[in-house]
């Protein structure tokens, strides 16, 4: 809010557009008639579900990789994205059944907190962090193929180093 008048506080702040970025917030001193500018950086955590949902919903995953006999699964559509983390994020989220816990591969907003975050800016940099989790050979992977093109599709596949694949 602004306002100014006899005796009032002036203060404007401008809000992130994305998470994480910088706001600042301007402060009217009365007493040296200065306006102070505070500059702040916010830090969110990407896993906003509790952990009894997290475990309920990544035993539904997989009971249907079970089924359709897939051992990774790349999630990269908002839908799912925010089934799986409680929050939309742009990158992809990585899931073995051998590992049981999910990997997220993360490019924006960058200053998302929790375990198991990489940052990368690309796709083709997912393959570089698979051996420090375990996750090398992905076995039969399941990509979502219906919310990317054809080409993002073909792109994190030859970044994965996929030869076959199926659809999540």
């Amino acid at each position: 809010y602004a306002s100014r008048g006899l005796g009032d506080v002036y203060k404007r702040q401008i809000k992130p557009d994305c998470p994480g970025r910088l706001f600042q917030t301007h402060l009217h001193d009365d007493a040296s008639n200065r306006i102070k500018t505070i500059n702040m950086k916010q830090q969110e955590q990407l896993q906003l579900l509790e952990p009894d949902d997290l475990a309920l919903r990544l035993d539904r995953l997989d009971f249907i990789m079970g089924v359709t006999g897939t051992d990774t699964v790349v999630v990269c559509s908002n839908a799912n994205l925010y089934y799986l983390c409680g929050r939309v994020f742009c990158g992809f989220i990585l899931y073995n059944r051998g590992s049981r816990r999910p990997v997220y591969f993360v490019r924006r907003p960058v200053t998302l907190t929790g375990i198991d975050i990489v940052p990368i800016h690309k796709p083709e940099q997912i393959a570089e962090h698979l051996g420090a989790f375990g996750l090398h050979p992905l076995g039969l992977t399941a990509l979502e193929t219906e919310s990317r093109s054809y080409a993002q599709t073909v792109r994190l596949a030859k970044a994965l180093g996929l030869e076959n694949f199926t659809d999540a």
